[in-house]
């Protein structure tokens, strides 16, 4: 007796893409939930604009030494709070684990001018004259 013939199997010539995407998905949600913040402040201020900015990658380095000036007078130095007469002592301590000799400013476009000329002084009596000022580019 003649069996009957089966049918031919048929290939699977494609590829289930939905597989790989979600663990695409995945893997991407968790190196965005674990990037470091570029600037601990920058949701606080509004930064001035300017025309000719130039990119200043020493202010991402771990030991930039970052002083904010907030809108409502607060100072920042690099995560703490400090007082404006505390930032010498601060910028020396810094120096002494081995920050460069720059120091960054970011200054609130709202804060006040006086704020802003108390902290430069202080930078001055710390011996740092080499200051960038971070702004935003238009």
């Amino acid at each position: 007796m003649h069996r009957k013939r089966s049918r031919r199997p048929q290939l699977l010539n494609g590829i289930d893409f939905w597989a790989f995407l979600s663990v695409e998905l995945v893997l991407l949600m968790i190196f965005m939930a674990n990037a470091p913040p570029l600037h601990t402040h920058s949701s606080r201020i509004d930064f001035a604009r300017t025309h000719h900015a130039k990119p200043m990658p020493g202010a991402l380095r771990e030991d930039a030494m970052l002083i904010v000036v907030t809108r409502d007078g607060n100072f920042f130095f690099g995560n703490l709070q400090v007082r404006p007469t505390e930032l010498p002592r601060s910028i020396q301590e810094s120096l002494r684990r081995g920050s460069e000799r720059k120091l960054y400013l970011q200054v609130d476009a709202r804060a006040r001018y006086g704020d802003a000329a108390a902290v430069l002084e202080q930078v001055r009596q710390a011996g740092i004259e080499n200051i960038g000022i971070i702004t935003d580019q238009r």
